[in-house]
């Protein structure tokens, strides 16, 4: 439940949001910090093996889909159904990669912050995860 709250000095209000309003992710991994090292280790694992097998299923069916993708449009290319301005292209791109590198060095220090201080709260679920992905990988 949500509680709005009037301040008096400022005439502002303000909505104080509690606990229901976050995801549901939010709330499983919150709950899994509170809980012992054994759940955490079996859901941490089977999560990470969960993942690794997706991503070896669709893994290769997204790598065919771009490959055959980026075929068809050189052949039409080639063949004369389509024209590419590679000028242009090449200039876009140039464009397009250095706006993505100018935030991405301005996230990397908070993004890396973040990532460290849930490793070092979640460290059993974090550590099997990481085992779950490498033993679904080998699978």
């Amino acid at each position: 439940m949500t509680d709005v709250v009037a301040d008096n000095a400022a005439n502002e209000e303000f909505e104080v949001i509690g606990m229901e309003n976050r995801n549901w992710l939010s709330k499983l991994v919150s709950d899994l910090t509170k809980a012992s090292t054994a759940k955490q280790i079996t859901v941490g694992g089977f999560t990470g093996w969960g993942t690794a097998f997706a991503m070896r299923s669709y893994g290769r069916w997204a790598a065919i889909t771009i490959c055959g993708s980026l075929l068809v449009v050189q052949v039409a290319h080639h063949t004369g159904y389509i024209a590419i301005d590679w000028g242009r292209l090449e200039h876009k791109v140039r464009q397009t990669r250095q706006k993505i590198e100018n935030e991405a060095n301005l996230a990397l220090p908070y993004i890396t912050t973040e990532v460290q201080e849930f490793v070092r709260e979640n460290f059993f679920l974090t550590g099997a995860f990481a085992g779950g992905f490498l033993i679904g990988m080998a699978t």
